[in-house]
């Protein structure tokens, strides 16, 4: 995919109809589109138009995600009285919190699970309570159990429904310990638990991006434009940004959110951090402006650049150490039960130095 495709579905999403009519051409299938999770809010700028015009791939999966989107919804508000009736501070994350929030319909932002943040000390309380109110555990056994607390970041559950809920009670490893504790205490109290303040909610999805496996879907771009709107100003993110050493996960994720949308938050979140920028950082910043790789900038690169600089996080070099030997708990997730350890590993391997070898 390259950079001219791009941008015509940014300018599609903006609602330009030169723009959304060469999407639908150039992507009939709409396989494009689903991949960036696009499809839902292409069909809505196109039914706004003065001469509206009906793409059926977008139109399918603007219905699809309106049935999903619901029963998202209905999973976080039932665990949310869980967690309510158990005394848990909680917030909603991620995609299905800001598509209720910067997108005019929340069936308009694609996404496939339900995501919640908790406390660090209450996230075996909030697991027990769901536990006893009917989900189940995605992964189970001790090695598995001993992986989220050592290593991990969210306990898996299943509703009765089959969605899954991902109750995080830390963020990624490239985080500094303590971030979500801070967010959360922050956070608004509202109608069925708290909502990250906006700024809070830019730096975690700007961190998020970089987690999801490449291709990154523009959507989670577009979160981030969309979110700059609702700021008064960048200074906020930047401070943030800069107290919880995140200035390259941040300020990257924000260039590529201009460069497409030209959103002056972003911008001048871009300004203010890329100064701050260390050594290893501005180098993988440099070349990945350079040789125009966009969203499929390995998260490899990304974490190697950010030791080097010596930014703290949360698994320091334990994420490097763990492509080499995988925390038995993890290794069983990813691999069939019966494999014998020394293949567990290997595939392990396989799946994280060969790209499309999953």
């Amino acid at each position: 995919m390259n950079r001219s495709q791009l941008h015509v579905l940014a300018s599609a999403l903006d609602g330009d109809g030169d723009a959304l009519a060469e999407a639908c051409r150039m992507d009939p299938t709409g396989a494009l589109a689903r991949r960036h999770r696009a499809g839902p809010a292409l069909y809505i700028a196109a039914r706004a138009l003065e001469n509206p015009f009906d793409c059926e791939s977008w139109h399918r999966e603007l219905h699809e995600n309106a049935v999903r989107s619901a029963i998202l919804m209905e999973s976080l508000y039932q665990a949310g009285e869980v967690l309510d009736r158990a005394g848990l501070a909680w917030a909603p994350l991620k995609g299905l919190d800001l598509g209720s929030r910067v997108y005019n319909e929340p069936e308009e932002r694609p996404t496939g699970d339900v995501d919640i943040l908790v406390f660090p000390s209450d996230g075996d309380r909030a697991r027990q309570a769901l536990l006893e109110a009917g989900w189940k555990e995605l992964y189970q056994g001790q090695r598995s159990a001993r992986y989220t607390r050592e290593e991990g970041y969210a306990w898996q559950l299943l509703g009765a429904n089959g969605v899954l809920l991902e109750l995080h009670f830390r963020l990624w490893g490239l985080i500094p310990t303590g971030y979500e504790t801070v967010a959360l205490a922050r956070a608004t109290p509202g109608e069925g638990g708290r909502r990250l303040r906006w700024a809070d909610a830019y730096v975690v999805a700007a961190a998020h991006f970089w987690t999801v496996t490449p291709p990154r879907p523009l959507i989670g771009l577009r979160d981030l434009h969309l979110c700059g709107k609702s700021l008064a100003n960048a200074g906020e993110v930047v401070q943030i940004t800069i107290d919880w050493d995140l200035q390259a996960q941040v300020a990257m994720a924000a260039a590529l959110s201009f460069e497409f949308w030209q959103g002056p938050v972003c911008g001048e979140i871009v300004q203010r951090l890329k100064p701050l920028l260390r050594r290893s950082e501005q180098r993988l910043f440099e070349g990945w402006q350079d040789d125009g790789a966009h969203l499929d900038l390995r998260w490899r690169s990304l974490a190697l650049a950010r030791l080097l600089a010596g930014r703290r996080s949360r698994a320091g070099w334990r994420v490097a150490w763990r492509r080499l030997w995988p925390h038995a708990g993890l290794a069983e997730r990813a691999t069939p039960e019966d494999w014998p350890w020394w293949r567990r590993r290997a595939r392990f391997q396989k799946d994280w130095w060969l790209p499309g070898s999953r």
